[in-house]
């Protein structure tokens, strides 16, 4: 994946946040547990995620609003 300097060190922080996680439980602190990614169509929001999922080796939940259906329920 090809992304900025920035962005990049954005996600490796991240990652090593996660990888630490156990380090930080012993100082009574916890690792960040959701991640949201907004931008326009196009921008690599979901193969960004994906790549952090794989390198974490953790499930990766996609929602895409566009097809949530609210239906009000009336008795």
């Amino acid at each position: 994946m090809v992304v900025s300097p920035e962005i990049a060190e954005k996600i490796d922080r991240m990652l090593d946040e996660y990888r630490q996680r156990k380090r930080l439980a012993s100082f009574g602190l916890s690792c960040r547990r959701k991640l949201l990614l907004e931008g326009d169509a196009g921008t690599g929001k979901t193969m960004t995620a994906s790549v952090i999922a794989a390198e974490l080796g953790i499930p990766l939940f996609i929602v895409q609003t566009d097809k949530l259906i609210f239906r009000r329920w009336h008795p």
